[in-house]
């Protein structure tokens, strides 16, 4: 008889595992899944940017052919330029909550 009393205590606290976090009061605020990304009209019309400066350059320079290192210096490197000025004067401009002005 040993075997059903330790299969019934199993189960109970199985179901008191289950059902006493639910039957208190205190839940955690139920966040969704996917959060939305708000992308300003900036950021677009820079990301739009960063995919039609290679683009163009690389149908005016053709680094298929031969000029790799043209494109690179007149197709990437304005992107990355950019995108470093963008990221440092983001920086400048952040308002940090540790200093009070």
């Amino acid at each position: 008889m040993s075997g059903i009393q330790e299969i019934l205590l199993i189960l109970v606290i199985i179901i008191a595992i289950i059902v006493l976090p639910r039957s208190s009061g205190k839940r955690p605020p139920k966040r969704p899944l996917i959060r939305a990304i708000h992308i300003s009209g900036r950021i677009r019309l820079a990301i739009m940017l960063s995919l039609a400066c290679p683009i163009v350059a690389a149908f005016i320079i053709r680094p298929w052919d031969s000029n790799v290192l043209a494109f690179i210096a007149y197709g990437l490197g304005p992107v990355v330029l950019g995108w470093a000025i963008g990221w440092v004067c983001a920086g400048f401009l952040k308002k940090h909550p540790s200093k009070k002005t």
